[in-house]
């Protein structure tokens, strides 16, 4: 859906969301439909946290229809979990084991007045995806050094931005999980003296992200 989202190929999606009781009995069902992604983001990674990790999403719809439940779902659904402290950021060029943490991977779509239909409500569809600034912090080592050597051939103009990618990584680190795609990767500043923990801290500029 974010894919669909940033690509502008299919924004729209219909959800239901399912109220339960503790034995596994609906309560009520919300269908949300022809819904699409105003705000969409990926809490940080962080070598230091063991928190779970977190994808958090803000939808516009153009229908809502809420009714009460009486089915049973106490199946469920099986969903791998990902945790903050399970990543590999891989960019060309720069040693990928000083990594600390990655933030600020989060996309915004404007609400956009649709053309008039008809009736007295409001339809919106969405505007062009924009991205934030990514930050990346990494501890004094190699990864320091060849991030120094990329933002001074930024500097002198020999030097532009790159492509890279956030690995999800499994429970033992041998795995992807998923793989986070972030184009255009461009340092905006980079600090000489570290902020906290030993860290320095890389602000950049991406066009966008999107998952593998």
């Amino acid at each position: 859906w974010l894919n669909d989202t940033v690509l502008g190929t299919n924004p729209l999606r219909n959800l239901k969301v399912v109220q339960v009781d503790l034995g596994g009995n609906t309560l009520s069902e919300t269908d949300i439909e022809d819904g699409f992604l105003r705000d969409f983001s990926v809490s940080a990674f962080d070598a230091a946290s063991s928190a779970a990790g977190v994808l958090s999403f803000v939808v516009v719809p153009e229908h809502i229809r809420t009714q009460a439940g009486g089915s049973n779902i106490s199946t469920g659904v099986p969903f791998t979990g990902f945790r903050a402290d399970r990543f590999a950021v891989r960019l060309s060029g720069v040693a990928g084991n000083g990594f600390a943490s990655v933030s600020g991977l989060r996309m915004i779509a404007a609400k956009v007045p649709a053309p008039p239909a008809g009736g007295l409500r409001r339809i919106f569809m969405p505007g062009p995806p924009q991205f934030g600034e990514v930050v990346l912090e990494a501890v004094a080592g190699p990864t320091a050094t060849d991030l120094d050597s990329w933002v001074s051939a930024i500097a002198l103009g020999t030097a532009t931005s790159r492509d890279g990618e956030v690995g999800v990584l499994n429970a033992t680190l041998s795995q992807d999980l998923a793989v986070i795609d972030l184009a255009e990767v461009r340092p905006t500043s980079f600090p000489a003296f570290p902020m906290s923990a030993n860290r320095r801290r890389l602000t950049a500029l991406i066009s966008r992200f999107t998952f593998q």
